[in-house]
């Protein structure tokens, strides 16, 4: 066998483990216990249909794939995938034992040469993983079962603990069954499986888990509030298959189908839009106790228009939090998921949704944890300001180029110059976690208004860098050409050539070009400036020392 998958060192204890199973008469792995189920859909393995599109088996060996053809009833069923749920290494004298690849069988020869799919995703036996690693089988599993025409076999080594509990959770994340549902189902078609209490609990965990990522909004007192790289890391858990794209993995879905949605109905009603926006109130920056004891029932509709922008950019945080009250249950609907964000729109009149997206993008920007950028860009120079800007992590470059191209489509034909900066304003509040106190005692509004100022200036120069194109013709080129007649690049890193230097190499050499440089440098540098010389021993080293003269050294 040749694999690229290395077996762990096999420990004697594990010795004392296999006989425990049966060693090479294993209860769980060998022949005999795959004949001992005489209606098994697979003849050769013990193995059972868990609903109609997964199989959960024992571990089968290189000698049960040949001898029962295994791979060809998994062709004749549909199977197009193997996951492996164990250690390499893992149970070494049960059954067949284990070859070079640290597995009964040979990933390579026995699957994958014969057009079947393997994945290897192992835990401890009895335990159970990570949620971020039964996230990632799980992800991956479902891509597949998403075909119609494609099913999994998933095994460990008996088939029932590790292998009852992925797919326990594959159903949860497929079809948003309950967790009792879940295990239910995978006891009914393999019963004895998910053996331990902890693996059943870690269904309900991964269930928690699963929920967690759908938030959108952290609503107070309920939800911890969270940044947006924690968001994008939130939603990331459940982004699979033909969903993901370059960037899907670093842009806020959220934000981006609010803008997607307010430029929609810009296309008819640009002034709405706008106006929307501007009168909306900033989120309060007071506690939240504060605002749970000061709240009180507005007389007014929740699409009410202030009489003056300047009015609502200084609203107070009762107004704010009466409106925080009218959205709490678009924002429960919105933490169902993205497969409710569609019908609720569906389900509003036009102006009440100009209105509504309005509010749920300004709050969702300003009740992240953190502001997207920081409020010591505004008071930085120009040239330091686009610095920064290139220096940002991508999922806040993402979303400031996201809202500045919302800002563009909206202002396109706009020519009210005291309309856009009203607007500049207020997006400048949303987006540096800006308020503007009633008295203007603490120097708010100038604040306020250079963030405006700078928003308006991202918005018509700085552009979000490009990522570099890929190399499609050396990537053609490697796709196509023959490996061996591709020149291979020499490697320092291999001991055999370091060791075979040759006898001309020059050591001085990079040596004086360092002191050399360093001169030059010491002559460019300022008056004042202190460089410390650097010490290099150029004397030659002796081509060869004895043992013997090296411990006389020593003693020395």
């Amino acid at each position: 066998m040749s694999s690229p998958v290395r077996a762990r060192d096999w420990e004697q204890k594990l010795t004392i483990k296999c006989r425990f199973c049966g060693g090479p008469q294993c209860k769980r792995c060998s022949e005999n216990a795959a004949l001992a189920k005489t209606d098994s859909p697979i003849p050769g393995l013990h193995a059972d249909w868990i609903t109609d599109r997964i199989l959960g088996m024992m571990r089968p060996s290189s000698r049960l794939i040949k001898q029962y053809q295994i791979t060809d009833q998994f062709h004749r069923h549909h199977i197009t995938a193997v996951f492996n749920l164990t250690i390499p290494g893992e149970h070494p004298f049960c059954g067949d034992g284990l070859g070079s690849s640290g597995f009964p069988y040979d990933p390579e020869n026995d699957f994958m040469a014969q057009k079947i799919q393997f994945y290897n995703f192992g835990w401890e036996d009895m335990t159970v993983p990570p949620l971020s690693l039964m996230m990632d089988i799980v992800k991956v599993m479902t891509s597949m079962l998403q075909d119609g025409m494609q099913k999994v076999a998933v095994h460990c080594h008996a088939g029932y603990g590790r292998t009852g509990l992925a797919i326990a959770c594959v159903l949860l994340f497929m079809h948003g069954i309950s967790p009792e549902r879940a295990i239910h189902i995978v006891r009914r078609d393999r019963p004895g499986s998910i053996q331990t209490s902890g693996q059943a609990t870690f269904v309900h965990e991964f269930c928690e888990y699963m929920n967690s990522a759908k938030v959108t909004f952290a609503l107070p007192f309920i939800h911890e509030p969270f940044t947006i790289a924690q968001a994008i890391e939130q939603q990331n858990r459940l982004m699979h298959g033909t969903h993901t794209g370059q960037r899907s993995f670093q842009i806020s879905r959220i934000l981006n189908f609010l803008c997607s949605k307010l430029e929609q109905f810009s296309e008819k009603a640009s002034f709405e839009v706008i106006q929307a926006l501007i009168a909306h109130p900033p989120r309060a920056q007071v506690p939240l106790r504060y605002l749970a004891n000061s709240r009180k029932q507005d007389s007014e509709s929740f699409g009410r228009r202030h009489s003056s922008p300047q009015d609502t950019l200084g609203a107070s945080a009762s107004q704010s939090t009466s409106i925080l009250d009218e959205l709490f249950s678009i924002k429960v609907a919105f933490n169902q998921g993205p497969h409710a964000w569609h019908s609720l729109q569906q389900s509003m009149s036009s102006e009440n949704a100009i209105t509504i997206f309005s509010a749920l993008l300004l709050d969702w920007l300003e009740h992240l944890s953190k502001p997207l950028l920081d409020a010591c860009m505004i008071s930085s120079t120009s040239q330091n300001v686009y610095l920064q800007m290139n220096g940002l992590p991508m999922s806040v470059a993402l979303a400031i180029d996201r809202i500045l191209t919302l800002l563009r489509f909206l202002l396109r034909n706009q020519p009210d110059s005291k309309l856009s900066e009203n607007l500049y304003r207020r997006i400048g509040m949303a987006v540096f976690h800006l308020r503007q106190i009633a008295d203007n005692s603490m120097g708010d509004s100038t604040l306020i208004q250079e963030a405006s100022i700078l928003i308006q200036s991202l918005s018509r120069e700085w552009k979000l860098r490009e990522p570099l194109p890929l190399n499609m013709d050396l990537i053609h080129r490697l796709n196509t050409d023959d490996p061996q007649k591709l020149s291979p690049l020499s490697s320092p890193r291999k001991p055999s050539e370091s060791r075979s230097l040759p006898q001309s190499t020059n050591i001085r050499a990079p040596v004086e070009d360092l002191l050399r440089r360093q001169s030059v440098a010491s002559a460019d540098a300022p008056t004042g400036t202190c460089m410390s010389p650097v010490k290099v021993n150029l004397d030659p080293l002796p081509s060869y020392m004895s043992n013997k003269s090296i411990r006389s050294q020593r003693s020395d």
